[in-house]
């Protein structure tokens, strides 16, 4: 036997009657409650008769061994929402069932009157469930409650009565926090950045920059950045004529669009011309 012949996924032994068929509904039924949809597809593999599989459908509906879609989509939806899941989770897993849209939203319409649920309650009972909003990102909490099914707008309006509401970052504020700002600095000074963009862009990224100038000043007084010499490098790497005044223009707007004061961008022409 050829090794694709041993890894290929065998057919199920094949009806000869109707009542392997029947046996086979039975199988699948006695494992988990199935719509009729993915009852239709195991029995497919059971056999090509689709006579037999059409009469063992409606054989188990009758014995009410299968609920109809309507039946079973009330089921599922009230069972979610007793387990704080809302409406979107319900449509997307009957969706993949092969459940018709209209019959899921007559069941999420259904259930929601039944047994008076407010999903905004739902969503709110979810949430407060989390006691510290400390050691998640708001991404990752929002992510969350969406693929339980709550829409991002819900979400967000849910947030702001969370009493530890004031704890929750986003993912950049969290990795600003953990960020070492003498780091930063030199990470992008070694980009080619001079110190005014250097600051746009860490407070971009929400890091602190109340001890900024001292911590750059250290880091220039030991020499582990040097603005002048970087700027120097940047315009090497440049074709400007610099003998020119134009090609001078070009480097000085070039230079300070990248946070090099003009006293660095002096020094970088003058070091670099012919």
């Amino acid at each position: 036997m050829s090794f694709d012949e041993q890894v290929q996924i065998k057919k199920p032994f094949q009806a000869l009657a109707i009542e392997n068929v029947m046996n086979s509904a039975m199988y699948h039924l006695g494992r988990r409650d199935m719509t009729i949809t993915e009852l239709r597809v195991k029995l497919n593999n059971k056999t090509d008769n689709q006579d037999w599989i059409e009469q063992t459908i409606q054989r188990c509906l009758e014995l009410a061994y299968l609920k109809s879609d309507a039946d079973f989509s009330l089921n599922f939806a009230v069972m979610c929402f007793g387990n704080e899941f809302g409406s979107g989770y319900i449509r997307r897993k009957l969706s993949l069932k092969g459940i018709h849209s209209d019959v899921i939203t007559d069941a999420i319409e259904q259930a929601l009157l039944q047994q008076s649920i407010d999903e905004s309650q739902l969503l709110l009972s979810r949430l407060l469930s989390i006691s510290s909003l400390e050691h998640i990102s708001k991404e990752k909490l929002i992510s969350t409650l969406v693929n339980k099914g709550f829409k991002a707008q819900s979400v967000n309006r849910a947030l702001v009565e969370h009493p530890d509401i004031a704890s929750l970052r986003t993912k950049l504020e969290i990795k600003a926090v953990k960020a070492n700002l003498g780091n930063e600095i030199q990470k992008l000074a070694r980009k080619g950045k001079g110190s005014r963009l250097i600051q746009q862009q860490l407070k971009q990224k929400k890091i602190c920059l109340d001890e900024y100038d001292e911590t750059l000043a250290t880091l220039e007084l030991t020499g582990e950045v040097d603005f002048f010499q970087s700027a120097s490098d940047v315009l090497s790497k440049k074709k400007f004529v610099l003998s020119e005044f134009s090609g001078k223009n070009k480097a000085y707007a070039y230079l300070s669009s990248r946070g090099y004061t003009t006293e660095q961008i002096k020094f970088a022409i003058e070091e670099n011309q012919d």
